[in-house]
């Protein structure tokens, strides 16, 4: 009962919180979408598999470099709000 209660209240002071402060897309300022929106959602280039690099390393060693999405806007702006 205390932990429904306790969810309740954090609830209730999480939508207080958006009332005066609206939630907006970090990556175009859009208030109101959460902090990611559709239309940045869209924009953002994601990489496919056969971009994945290796890159050679001191020593002989090679780092496999991984990327979910280019590093441009609006993720970029996205990354740097946080």
């Amino acid at each position: 009962m205390k932990d429904l209660l306790r969810n309740k209240i954090w609830h209730s002071i999480g939508l207080g919180v958006d009332l005066l402060y609206p939630p907006a897309c970090a990556g175009c300022g859009v208030i109101g979408r959460g902090w990611w929106c559709p239309a940045c959602d869209a924009a953002v280039h994601r990489v496919s598999v056969d971009d994945v690099r290796d890159l050679e390393l001191p020593g002989g060693r090679t780092l496999r470099c991984v990327a979910w999405a280019v590093y441009e806007p609006p993720l970029r702006d996205a990354i740097h709000a946080l």
